[in-house]
């Protein structure tokens, strides 16, 4: 599994992509080290959230991604 995880981190570092996981429930985010750095963010330095993804969004964007994610937990199409 470690060999794996290994394999993942640098796939990505190399082709410069991250992933995520998102518990909606406890609304926490998991990013991978490459997500953070793709953000110029210190791998693992704070936790993220779904508030932070937002501000991430250009601000013109922020309330459509916003509005968008919250249909889509009405299984509304986006």
């Amino acid at each position: 599994m470690k060999e794996s995880e290994e394999s993942l981190a640098e796939a990505q570092q190399m082709a410069h992509i991250g992933n995520w996981n998102w518990d909606i429930v406890n609304n926490k985010l998991l990013w991978s080290d490459e997500l953070y750095r793709i953000f110029g963010l210190k791998p693992k330095e704070f936790e993220v959230t779904y508030n932070l993804f937002l501000t991430y969004a250009h601000s013109n964007d922020r309330d459509y991604v916003d509005n968008a994610v919250k249909k889509s937990f009405k299984r509304k199409t986006f």
